[in-house]
């Protein structure tokens, strides 16, 4: 996404280090555990050249899909799996440890279920909405709690676009493309 946080962390520091982009459509934080085992670089493999200076961790958007639609994950489980995603880099006994790296985590942004009601509607088959605004916000919740408890700075998505639409969901189409994916001006509200 043009002006999204990659294409502006990559751009900040271009010649300095890489940075790596591993977003991946339509996972969920289940999916994440066993791609994080896949790239993750090994402790007993990691070289100067090779450590993770900056991890950023941003799911939540899936997971908080409705009760019965593929893609969802149980709020117990959702912060069960952000902690065992942030502890393969800072356990000491984990196989990818890796005490240099910072973590940070994203909450996952608003949904704006009107524009998310028509995007899924104008498919061929329609298709029934598969988000609720309440449900995202309870996840998102859980990313900042997540944060607290494990001590991790917390990029708060969901506030920083929730108020750049003066907090009113019809606003968010500015924002979001589809109801749910954030637009370019979304990654510039509030400097997210």
């Amino acid at each position: 996404m043009p002006g999204g946080i990659a294409q502006r962390l990559a751009h900040e520091y271009a010649r300095i280090f890489d940075v790596i982009n591993r977003g991946f459509s339509g996972y969920n934080t289940d999916c994440a555990i066993p791609v994080f085992e896949q790239s993750l670089v090994l402790r007993n493999e990691q070289t100067l050249a090779s450590k993770m200076r900056l991890l950023t961790i941003w799911y939540g958007a899936n997971d908080s899909v409705l009760p019965g639609f593929l893609q969802h994950v149980p709020l117990a489980r959702f912060d069960e799996n952000l902690t065992h995603l942030i502890n393969m880099v800072r356990n000491p006994a984990s196989a990818w440890y890796s005490p240099e790296t910072k973590i940070i985590l994203i909450t996952p942004p608003p949904i704006n279920t009107n524009q998310r009601r028509a995007e899924l509607a104008a498919k061929n088959p329609p298709q029934k909405l598969d988000r609720a605004f309440d449900v995202t916000a309870e996840y998102a919740e859980t990313v900042r709690r997540v944060g607290a408890r494990e001590q991790i700075s917390v990029v708060d998505a969901w506030q920083v676009v929730w108020d750049a639409a003066g907090q009113k969901e019809e606003a968010l189409s500015k924002y979001l493309t589809d109801g749910l994916h954030v637009t370019a001006e979304g990654y510039t509200a509030g400097d997210l």
